[in-house]
């Protein structure tokens, strides 16, 4: 499948300094060009934070209502979706691009970190008891297209959304971030124990249905330290993240191959 790649998110102040409202840019534009988009938030909300992008031009992220007092009251998983016109996707016209709310698993926040072609995301939600589970939402696809239609319905009341699959938690960290995905939608993340912290080690989830059993799981390990993550992933598998040092006292950028019988962070850091 080809999409536009015409335009990408740019990282503006909502990334530096977490507040703002999400943005976009033509990829081929100038410093100086002056075309930013602003795609607003979820309904009665007034920040948002965009975290992911796909070749379609198909923002993920967070919306928020934050009150005077600047504590964050609400925060909600989001996806702009934009409908195809004559083979293109329009990314700056609001007629043809919708916000749409990803609910959560029961509880009072979430996240939507990464989202595929396919329109595979996922991100984070908390539970109805409080603590963090990463998710991977699939679609509902047209039969004759193959082009999403729908990612699920939320209550209103509990915010659950019923497409949103919770992959539980795994190792010695009872909450879980999901950070990443590929297109064949394996996840990737880290565990913590402490939210919003990642102080446990970093995971792949094949996805597919079963994805919160145990055996749907690899850890993939540390540089000898106490904690590692993962960020991203591509076709062949090949994770990217960091990793603490076995000294304790310093944090790598470093590779990771997998396959289903071997996983290892690779000995070569990526940052000398």
């Amino acid at each position: 499948m080809i999409f536009s790649n015409r335009w990408r998110v740019i990282l503006s102040l909502t990334i530096l300094f977490g507040f703002g409202l999400a943005c976009w840019q033509p990829a081929s534009a100038g410093p100086t060009s002056g075309l930013i988009k602003d795609i607003g938030t979820l309904v009665g909300h007034n920040y948002s934070n965009p975290r992911g992008i796909n070749d379609r031009g198909w923002v993920v992220g967070n919306s928020r209502y934050i009150n005077e007092e600047g504590s964050t009251v609400l925060r909600r998983a989001f996806l702009r979706h934009c409908l195809e016109e004559n083979g293109d996707y329009n990314v700056l016209d609001d007629a043809t691009c919708t916000m749409i709310d990803l609910g959560t698993l029961g509880g009072p926040q979430s996240e939507a970190v990464a989202i595929n072609d396919w329109g595979e995301i996922s991100g984070w939600a908390m539970i109805p008891n409080g603590q963090v589970h990463a998710f991977l939402i699939v679609p509902v696809y047209d039969e004759a297209t193959g082009e999403p239609l729908s990612w699920g319905n939320v209550d209103p009341d509990t915010g659950l959304n019923d497409r949103m699959q919770d992959l539980g938690f795994i190792s010695d960290g009872p909450q879980t971030l999901g950070l990443g995905i590929n297109e064949a939608g394996n996840v990737v993340g880290g565990n913590t124990r402490a939210f919003p912290g990642i102080n446990g080690e970093a995971f792949l989830n094949f996805g597919g249905e079963g994805a919160n059993v145990a055996e749907n799981y690899r850890m993939l390990g540390t540089l000898g330290g106490d904690f590692s993550y993962a960020y991203g992933i591509n076709e062949a598998q090949e994770i990217v993240g960091g990793a603490q040092t076995e000294d304790l006292e310093r944090e790598r950028a470093c590779l990771s191959y997998h396959t289903r019988d071997r996983c290892k962070w690779c000995s070569r850091n990526l940052v000398p």
